[in-house]
């Protein structure tokens, strides 16, 4: 991933050192339930664009930038939609698969869903929704480009 953001801004390298997304849920101390959405390692940049300049780095002038997007899913519906999209983390049993595909505007009952999981053989839901089932599910509702065979 880090290779396909690495590119060139004005002719200068904006490197991007690590990237890594929808590493799934995890606690943090005395916190609520997180998981992390991306993260992003980036060189040191300065831009000058037509008079504002930017320039962004860390503790020292070429010290790596570090970005960490967390959602929380107990907070709001973005928290459970962003980590649901993430990896589905959060999502850990029928009901909040309910409510993660009605915030994407999709109401299905309770046994359609049901169903659905047996179809897709996705028996429990309780060690969270990977990211691939997540895509699946969405694929088989319409709300999504069907997965290559055997991926």
């Amino acid at each position: 991933m880090a290779r396909a953001l690495n590119s060139r801004l004005g002719g200068r390298p904006l490197q991007v050192f690590a990237a890594s997304e929808s590493l799934g849920a995890g606690f943090a101390q005395a916190q609520p339930q997180t998981c992390q959405v991306l993260k992003l390692v980036l060189g040191p940049l300065h831009l000058d664009l037509l008079g504002l300049v930017v320039d962004l780095y860390g503790q020292t002038h070429s010290s790596p930038v570090i970005v960490t997007i967390d959602a929380q899913p107990s907070k709001g519906l973005l928290g459970q939609l962003l980590c649901g999209l993430a990896g589905g983390g959060g999502v850990t049993n029928l009901s909040g698969l309910q409510s993660l595909l009605s915030s994407l505007g999709v109401n299905v009952s309770t046994t359609q869903l049901q169903g659905l999981l047996n179809q897709l053989g996705i028996g429990s839901l309780s060690g969270g929704l990977t990211q691939l089932d997540l895509n699946r599910i969405l694929a088989a509702l319409g709300l999504g480009s069907t997965p290559p065979p055997g991926g």
